[in-house]
């Protein structure tokens, strides 16, 4: 996930990018991004924005919630062309690289209208907000990257929520130094000196980049199941590998030696003379406790385990 939004030409500014992930549905992983803008002449009703990636279920809002249109492709493309046609030196350099990388797909061009009685004056401040879905995925990962280019001179803030049911487990921001080596920011104090600066909370991780970073940072972060929702499964999990291990220990000396009644302790005994009802209680139990889970992505992640214990006993009974 990349975050690079400059804007086309020279009618607004951005001051600020609030970049918010919430990872907290299990159907989707949905995104939010709120630029403030200033308006740097008079009567601003376009506005264009580039953006890396094309992002699904797009909805634009400005700073009263109200949806603003999004103009076609076509017309997009067209007023691309009339730019470049009016253009001249190195803002027509810029214009054909920002033409061809739309035509392969590099970057996306978004121009939206604003109404006529909200058009901006001069340094008049603007909220928009970009909606929108990440690509659905048959199974969510655990590990995400966000790549941060930084190719614009304002604050940008990221605000990550953690999805339900799991808890963060690694945080690492890295860059690289005037001479390409990787460098990785681990313990920051928060001075306010720094130009990362990261906060954490019970559901969230936030991380501000201020625009004095000179590279490209990359934010990785991951998340583990929560201990309070697991704890449980793990336990009779571990009850169930060490039962059913147990009863094919059993069998299995018992196979060897046609006689083990004679050679076991009482305990053992009676496990193997209940051999089919204890085998059979394993396997149920292996195929309930999942489903006592409620977090379908935990459940699927440790349904797998359950298997052994399941195979194990199996065993033990046919032999």
């Amino acid at each position: 996930m990349a975050s690079f939004t400059p804007t086309l030409g020279q009618a607004i500014s951005i001051l600020r990018q609030r970049f918010f992930i919430d990872h907290a549905s299990h159907a989707k992983t949905s995104a939010v991004e709120e630029f403030t803008i200033q308006a740097n002449e008079n009567n601003v009703r376009n506005i264009l924005l580039i953006v890396p990636a094309y992002m699904i279920n797009l909805a634009i809002y400005d700073s009263d919630k109200h949806e603003l249109p999004i103009m076609s492709n076509t017309d997009t493309k067209n007023l691309v062309t009339s730019m470049i046609d009016e253009a001249s030196g190195t803002t027509k350099t810029e214009l054909l690289h920002i033409e061809q990388d739309m035509k392969d797909h590099l970057k996306y061009l978004l121009w939206m209208q604003l109404p006529e009685s909200k058009k901006l004056l001069q340094n008049d401040l603007c909220i928009i907000t970009l909606e929108y879905d990440y690509p659905k995925e048959k199974k969510k990962p655990k590990e995400f990257m966000l790549s941060f280019l930084h190719e614009a001179n304002y604050v940008v803030m990221y605000s990550i929520r953690k999805p339900d049911d799991y808890e963060f487990k690694k945080n690492e921001i890295t860059t690289n130094d005037e001479d390409g080596k990787e460098l990785k920011f681990t313990g920051l104090d928060n001075a306010p000196e720094n130009l990362i600066y990261v906060d954490h909370s019970v559901n969230t991780t936030n991380v501000t980049i201020k625009k004095d970073v000179p590279n490209p940072i990359q934010i990785f972060y991951s998340f583990k199941p929560s201990w309070d929702l697991i704890k449980f499964p793990l336990l009779v999990l571990g009850v169930l590998w060490i039962s059913s291990f147990a009863l094919l220990v059993f069998e299995s000396y018992c196979l060897i030696y046609l006689d083990c009644d004679d050679k076991l302790w009482k305990g053992a005994k009676e496990i193997h003379q209940n051999t089919i009802q204890l085998g059979v209680a394993i396997i149920a139990a292996s195929l309930v406790i999942p489903t006592f889970i409620h977090n379908q992505s935990i459940r699927e992640d440790m349904t797998k385990y359950f298997l052994i214990p399941i195979i194990l006993a199996s065993m033990a009974i046919f032999l």
